[in-house]
C-alpha cells in the first residue's frame, strides 16, 4: 500500500491483531513534508500519561524512525514490535531505525525507585541486547558480540578490577590532554573560557607554591594544579570508597547466594533476571544499587553501538 494512503483505520486493524483486551486506541497522525508523524494511545489515556508507541515514517527514505517506545499496559514489547514491523511490510518500507535507551525501574523494599539498563542487563546475561534478540542490529554487531561474550566469562572478582581500573583510567589526565593544557597556559591568544581555567589554576599556584613567575612552573607543579582544579584527588577518592563499599557487600554474611567472588558475571545477573520475574520479591536497596553498579560501569567497558537497524522485506518472517 502507498504511503500517503496512509490512515487511521489501516494503524487500527494492524494493531487489533495483537489486542487481547480489545481496547481502542486513539492514533494521532500528524503529516508534513517527508514525514508523517504517529502516537499511539490508549483511548481515556493522556498522551503524557500513557503512549505505547511514538514513531516518524520517512517517506522519501521509506524507513520508519523517531521510535520511542514506552511500557504500555495494553501491549507487551513483542507485540509492539511486531505492530511496528507489520505497519513497515503494509506501507512497502524498507528499514526501521531506533536507539536502543531502554531501562526498566525498580521499587525497593524501602520504595525507593532505581532505573536499570535493560541493554546492559541483557548483553550482561546473553551476550546480546534485547533488540539484538529481535533483528535490531547495528554494523558492528557480529565484532560487538564476540567481545561482549568474552567479557560475560570473566568471574565477578575480576570484572570489579575491571570496573575500578575503567574508572581511573577515564579519570586520569593522559599525557596528550596535560600538553594540551600546558600550551593552552602559555599561549597569549587563549579564548575567554581558557583564560579563566588558566586564572584559577595560576591562583592554585600562587596559594600552594607562592610562585607568579611562569619560568618557574614546573610540568611537575602544573600538572598537580591542574589535578586540584578539577578535583582530581577527590573524585579517586569517591571512586575508590565506591569500590570498597561493594567489595564489603560481596564478602558480607548477609550475602545473597548468587552472588560469588567466583561466579562468572553472566551468572549473577541471569540470576538476578530470574529475581526479577518474580513479582512477590521486593529487593533491598543494597542488593540493587550493587547491580545497578555493574550495569552502569559495564557502559565503559562493552562494546555497543545503541543505533540499531532492522531490514525488512516481503519474505520477512514476523518474529
Amino acid at each position: 500500500m502507498d504511503i500517503n494512503h496512509i490512515s487511521n483505520t489501516n494503524i487500527k486493524n494492524i494493531i487489533k491483531d495483537f489486542n487481547k483486551n480489545n481496547t481502542n486506541f486513539n492514533i494521532i497522525i500528524k503529516n508534513e513534508n517527508t514525514n508523517i508523524k504517529f502516537t499511539i494511545v490508549p483511548i481515556g489515556k493522556n498522551i503524557y500519561e500513557e503512549h505505547c508507541i511514538w514513531f516518524s515514517i520517512n517517506k522519501l527514505e521509506k524507513k520508519l524512525y523517531n521510535i520511542d517506545l514506552r511500557r504500555c499496559s495494553l501491549l507487551s514489547g513483542p507485540e509492539i514490535l511486531h505492530i511496528l514491523e507489520k505497519i513497515a511490510k503494509k506501507f512497502n518500507l524498507s528499514e526501521i531505525h531506533l536507539n536502543d535507551a531502554s531501562h526498566i525501574s525498580i521499587i525497593s523494599l524501602t520504595n525507593k525507585i532505581y532505573s536499570i539498563s535493560l541493554a546492559n542487563m541483557y548483553i550482561l546475561s546473553e551476550g546480546i541486547s534485547w533488540y539484538n534478540k529481535y533483528g535490531y542490529i547495528s554494523k558492528s554487531f557480529n565484532e560487538e558480540k564476540d567481545y561482549n561474550k568474552r567479557i560475560m566469562e570473566t568471574p565477578l572478582s575480576e570484572f570489579m578490577k575491571l570496573i575500578l581500573l575503567n574508572q581511573k583510567m577515564n579519570l586520569n589526565i593522559s599525557n596528550s590532554f596535560f600538553d594540551l593544557v600546558k600550551n593552552q597556559f602559555n599561549r597569549n591568544n587563549l579564548t575567554i573560557f581558557l583564560l579563566k581555567r588558566k586564572n584559577s589554576i595560576k591562583k592554585i599556584i600562587k596559594e600552594k607554591y607562592g610562585i607568579n613567575n611562569r619560568k618557574d612552573i614546573t610540568d611537575a607543579i602544573l600538572l598537580e594544579s591542574i589535578k586540584i582544579y578539577y578535583k582530581y584527588d577527590e573524585k579517586i577518592e569517591e571512586i575508590n570508597s565506591i569500590h570498597r563499599k561493594f567489595i564489603a557487600y560481596i564478602n558480607s554474611l548477609n550475602l545473597h547466594n548468587y552472588i560469588k567472588n567466583s561466579s562468572k558475571i553472566s551468572d549473577i545477573i541471569n540470576n538476578f533476571r530470574k529475581k526479577l520475574k518474580n513479582k512477590n520479591i521486593r529487593f533491598d536497596d543494597s542488593e540493587i544499587e550493587f547491580i545497578q553498579y555493574i550495569l552502569d560501569h559495564f557502559n565503559h567497558i562493552l562494546k555497543y553501538d545503541p543505533n540499531l537497524v532492522k531490514v525488512i522485506d516481503s519474505d520477512n518472517n514476523l518474529l
